[in-house]
C-alpha cells in the first residue's frame, strides 16, 4: 500500500504540475497581451501628444498671422487717411487755383470791355 500511496502521490503532483504549467502558461500569455495592448496605448499616448505638439505650433503661427494681419490693417488705414488729407488738399488747391483762373478770366473780359469802350 506503501508503494501505491507513493505511486497516487507521484500521479497527483504531476497532474498539479501539469495544472500548474497551464496556469503559468496562461499567465503568460494573459501579461504578453497587455505588454501589447500598453505598447498600443504608449503608441495612442505618443501620437496624441506629437498632435498636441502640432496643434500648439499651429496655434502659435496663427498668432503671429493675425498679429501681422493687423499691423497690415493698421497700415492699411493710415495709407488710407493720407490718401484721404492728400486728396483733400489736391482738391483745395484745384479750388483756389481754379478761383484765380476765373478771376484772372473776369479781369481780362474787364480789361478788353474797357479797351473796347476806350477805343
Amino acid at each position: 500500500m506503501n508503494l501505491q500511496s507513493q505511486a497516487d502521490e507521484r500521479h497527483d503532483a504531476k497532474v498539479e504540475a501539469r495544472v500548474m504549467q497551464k496556469r503559468a502558461n496562461k499567465a503568460e500569455e494573459r501579461a504578453e497581451a497587455a505588454e501589447s495592448q500598453t505598447k498600443i496605448v504608449e503608441g495612442r499616448a505618443n501620437a496624441a501628444e506629437k498632435e498636441r505638439e502640432v496643434a500648439e505650433q499651429l496655434k502659435e503661427e496663427m498668432k503671429r498671422e493675425l498679429a501681422q494681419l493687423k499691423n497690415n490693417y493698421e497700415e492699411a488705414q493710415n495709407n488710407a487717411r493720407d490718401l484721404l488729407i492728400r486728396a483733400e488738399t489736391a482738391e483745395g488747391r484745384f479750388k483756389e487755383e481754379q478761383g484765380r483762373t476765373q478771376a484772372k478770366e473776369k479781369l481780362t473780359q474787364d480789361l478788353q470791355a474797357v479797351l473796347l469802350r476806350n477805343n
